[in-house]
């Protein structure tokens, strides 16, 4: 996971100034994508892999119920292709929301090693990508 802005000091998420939070993206409740493409699990999907992971959705969840602020997750598209069927509720929950938190990215398996030293260059969809600006 790379952490691409912290403009104003907005993590760590605290309640004070935060009432909601839009969690955006495909990776942000699969514990497979935590793997990453280096791991395993990553090169043979199809099987099964035990895992004992907490997601970015459950860690933000767990957040939100410490300091009292609302959570509401969209998927926005997929890793695997260019399925966008939930695009525009991502982009309202992402408007509507006080910080957006995006997880978005390549399929695990596909290899994008030459992106690891640009982060910024994440192969998303650019529709995704513009959800979040």
């Amino acid at each position: 996971m790379t952490l691409l802005k912290n403009e104003d000091d907005l993590l760590p998420l605290v309640g004070e100034d935060v009432s909601s939070v839009a969690v955006i993206g495909p990776k942000a409740d699969d514990a497979h994508e935590l793997m990453g493409d280096y791991a395993y699990a990553a090169h043979y999907p199809e099987e099964e892999v035990e895992l004992n992971a907490t997601t970015p959705l459950d860690a933000i969840r767990a957040r939100s119920e410490e300091f009292g602020f609302g959570v509401h997750h969209e998927r926005g598209c997929t890793t695997t292709g260019p399925k966008m069927d939930e695009f525009t509720s991502a982009v309202d929950a992402a408007e509507d929301a006080d910080i957006a938190v995006a997880f978005v990215g390549a399929r695990s398996a596909v290899d994008f090693s030459d992106l690891d030293k640009d982060q910024e260059d994440l192969p998303v969809s650019p529709l995704a990508a513009k959800a979040v600006t």
